[in-house]
């Protein structure tokens, strides 16, 4: 699209509105890291763990006791049980969240002075806002995906755990967030520097990003909806450290690889979830560059190895390369290796389409300004 240039009563008009947007999309996205920390200090999203429980009355918050099961493992060393581990591995996940969460609250806060600038400096132009409000975004989404990629993996390992009801408020709440500062960001556009001052719109709207962000969202949560319950890679991983780590029977890992074989394939498929969750909760699709932003086709080549993946754990017993599954455990992995692999298609379907236009083909241009070659 072509850059519109300004005159000054237009450029100062421009400059407020997306000022304005800006500091709407980055307080809003400080209000959102403020407030997943607040509930992730204060309560737990996973019942029946190390962490305690949020259930009332005996309401009780992770950040107070979440180190006690460090003290027994330092206890124990000499006397090391799969549970010690399992609750220091849930503890150590707790701690490297709260990490997480202090480090981009105080990112988000670094970011304010510029977030409500009005003057241009010489090197970022009139530009600091929405480069605060990017930095902001990434610093929400990091928090969020955070808090979901490390929950997951403390229900994984705990046997008995179960969601409440502050696990989908903070879900809920989270996604409200994630997509109204998408949606408000995505059109705070950037002003470039040179002989005149220009404005640098958006090639497409942020409508046919908004439907892609939301099926990527709406793949993620059948992908684990499915998968979650028919899980055997956290058994497998115990078996392993049961009996390599404790026991130390490494003929044991031998006698036993074949049947190894689909964890290691649900293990990258996890790997590969892991980064749908990321891209499905960041500001990604909402970048101003459209389809040639930075990642944007990061959810379409890692829900294809999802895919395959998955596709592989629900093939190999049918060809009796590995044990037989289950029909629970067989009809999950076919149900969620058929959505990622929908997710793959839709996220190349989806897509802005370019409107071939005349006046911004200049060899076209140039034929109509005279140009009177005859095309045989």
């Amino acid at each position: 699209m072509k850059r519109r240039p300004l005159n000054n009563t237009y450029l100062k008009k421009r400059i407020n509105t997306v000022h304005s947007r800006a500091k709407f999309a980055g307080v809003f996205y400080m209000l959102g890291t403020l407030a997943l920390a607040a509930v992730l200090v204060l309560t737990t999203l996973v019942d029946n763990t190390c962490l305690g429980t949020a259930a009332f009355p005996a309401f009780a918050m992770p950040v107070l006791t979440f180190y006690q099961p460090f003290m027994t493992l330092f206890a124990n060393l000499q006397s090391l049980s799969m549970e010690i581990l399992i609750d220091a591995t849930v503890a150590a996940l707790y701690a490297i969240l709260l990490l997480v969460l202090l480090c981009n609250i105080l990112g988000s806060f670094a970011k304010l002075r510029w977030l409500f600038k009005r003057r241009a400096s010489y090197v970022h132009g009139f530009n600091r806002n929405m480069y605060a409000m990017d930095a902001m975004g990434k610093r929400f989404a990091s928090s969020f995906a955070a808090a979901i990629i490390l929950y997951l993996q403390i229900y994984l390992l705990t046997d008995g755990a179960a969601l409440n009801t502050f696990s989908y408020a903070f879900l809920a709440v989270g996604g409200f967030f994630h997509i109204l500062c998408g949606l408000v960001g995505g059109n705070a556009t950037l002003f470039s520097k040179g002989e005149t001052t220009q404005e640098e719109p958006r090639e497409f709207g942020v409508f046919v990003f908004f439907i892609r962000n939301l099926i990527q969202i709406a793949a993620v949560g059948g992908i684990l909806y499915f998968l979650i319950p028919q899980s055997a890679i956290v058994p497998a991983l115990l078996d392993v450290v049961q009996k390599v780590a404790i026991e130390q029977n490494v003929e044991w890992l031998t006698a036993n690889l074949m049947t190894l074989v689909p964890a290691m394939a649900e293990l990258v498929a996890w790997l590969c979830i892991l980064v749908l969750i990321k891209h499905a909760t960041a500001p990604t699709e909402y970048n101003r560059d459209g389809m040639d932003g930075a990642g944007m086709n990061n959810f379409a080549v890692f829900s294809f190895l999802t895919a395959a993946c998955l596709a592989a754990i629900a093939i190999l017993p049918m060809v009796q390369i590995t044990p037989a599954l289950s029909q629970e455990a067989l009809t999950a992995f076919i149900l969620s290796a058929v959505i990622a692999f929908v997710a793959f298609l839709l996220d190349l379907i989806v897509r802005p389409r370019h409107h071939d236009d005349p006046d911004d083909d200049p060899d076209m241009e140039a034929y109509l300004q005279g140009n009177n070659q005859t095309i045989v």
